[in-house]
């Protein structure tokens, strides 16, 4: 099990020296284990899997914490995985903003899945011709999402996840 553990800068003002990031506001650390922490404890640095931080710009760090306050641990995590998955496959760089775009259209995907809800992608057709390589990365999300998250999204959530690839 995978835990997710939110640090602020004031809880490890030098951590970012440790783990090789510049100054951040807020971070969080991925791994197993690491919720039965208590707030003050050091982390072995050893155990860490994945550290996910935001700079100081504010803006993007409210929306960053604004979002893993209201989603399931679960939506991170998957996300974590299909962009892993999205890098191995596909070429080019991924821009970090899509840890946050690809988790809330997830979360929001999860939602109206619950309400009976399929939103239609006007631009499926396009998404499959012009993008085969990351329609394919989508159609591999969409069976992860209903593997780890037990909901069956449509061709057309394949495509959304898609154009997070097409334009990180």
């Amino acid at each position: 099990m995978v835990t997710t553990l939110h640090l602020s800068h004031s809880q490890y003002p030098d951590s970012h020296k440790n783990i090789g990031v510049q100054r951040y506001s807020y971070m969080v650390v991925m791994s197993c284990g690491i919720g039965f922490k208590k707030a003050g404890d050091r982390l072995d640095e050893s155990l860490i899997e994945k550290v996910f931080t935001t700079l100081n710009n504010s803006e993007l760090s409210e929306r960053y914490k604004a979002l893993l306050a209201e989603i399931m641990l679960a939506c991170v995590t998957t996300a974590n995985q299909i962009i892993t998955l999205a890098r191995q496959h596909l070429t080019g760089e991924l821009h970090n903003i899509i840890y946050i775009t690809l988790t809330d259209n997830i979360h929001f995907a999860l939602q109206h899945y619950a309400q009976g809800l399929d939103i239609k992608n006007a631009l499926l057709w396009e998404i499959k011709k012009l993008y085969p390589a990351e329609f394919v990365v989508g159609l591999q999300a969409v069976t992860l999402i209903a593997q780890q998250l037990e909901a069956t999204l449509p061709e057309n959530g394949a495509g959304f996840i898609a154009l997070h690839f097409i334009n990180a």
